[in-house]
C-alpha cells in the first residue's frame, strides 16, 4: 500500500527491508521496526559461524526523499567517501542473439525462433542451439553470428545505477 495513509508514512524512512528485518541488532538499534524474535523470523543470516564477512544491510528510502538523502550523505562524508553503486547487465543468450543478429542484419523471425528455444543463460552454446532450429543457417553472416555470440557471452551489455545502491564511508 502506498500513499499518505499507508503505514510507511508512520515510520521513519529506511527501516525494515530485506534480510535486515531478521537482525536483532537492527531491531535494537532502530534500523528495523520489526522484532524478529516476536515475528518468529530466522536469525541465520546474521548469526552464522560459517560466514566470513558481515552481511550487508539494505535500507529502503522512499523515492521522494532519495535525492535529498544523496546530497546530505555527500555533504556529510565528502565526495571522495560517498558513491552511487553501478550495476552491470551482462550478455546472456537472448540478449546476445537479438543484439548480434540485428547488427549482422539476420532475419528477425529466425532470431526470435532461436531466442525462444535457448535456455536464456549461456550464450556460449548459441551455436549448438542454432543447429536445432530448422532452416539454412550457413554462410559468413551466420558463421560470424556463432562466433560473436560466443565471444560476448558474459561481457557487460550496459551499465546502470543499482536500484538500491549507495555506499558511504567516513573519512579517516
Amino acid at each position: 500500500m502506498r500513499g499518505p495513509g499507508s503505514p510507511r508514512h508512520v515510520l521513519p524512512p529506511g527501516r525494515g527491508r530485506g534480510s535486515s528485518v531478521g537482525s536483532i541488532v537492527c531491531y535494537l538499534t532502530g534500523l528495523s521496526h520489526v522484532d524478529p524474535v516476536a515475528a518468529g523470523l530466522s536469525l541465520g543470516r546474521f548469526i552464522n559461524d560459517e560466514m566470513a564477512a558481515a552481511p550487508d544491510i539494505d535500507l529502503d528510502f522512499p523515492r521522494d526523499i532519495r535525492e535529498k538523502l544523496i546530497v546530505r550523505v555527500t555533504e556529510r562524508y565528502g565526495r571522495n567517501h560517498a558513491a552511487l553503486v553501478a550495476s552491470f547487465a551482462t550478455y546472456r543468450s537472448r540478449g546476445a542473439i537479438r543484439d548480434v543478429g540485428k547488427a549482422l542484419g539476420l532475419p528477425f523471425a529466425e532470431l526470435e525462433r532461436l531466442a525462444r528455444l535457448t535456455d536464456g543463460w549461456d550464450a556460449t552454446r548459441i551455436g549448438e542451439e542454432l543447429e536445432r532450429v530448422p532452416g539454412d543457417h550457413s554462410g559468413p553472416r551466420w558463421d560470424a553470428f556463432r562466433e560473436l555470440t560466443r565471444e560476448i557471452s558474459g561481457l557487460p551489455r550496459h551499465i546502470s545505477q543499482h536500484p538500491a545502491g549507495w555506499s558511504s564511508r567516513p573519512a579517516h
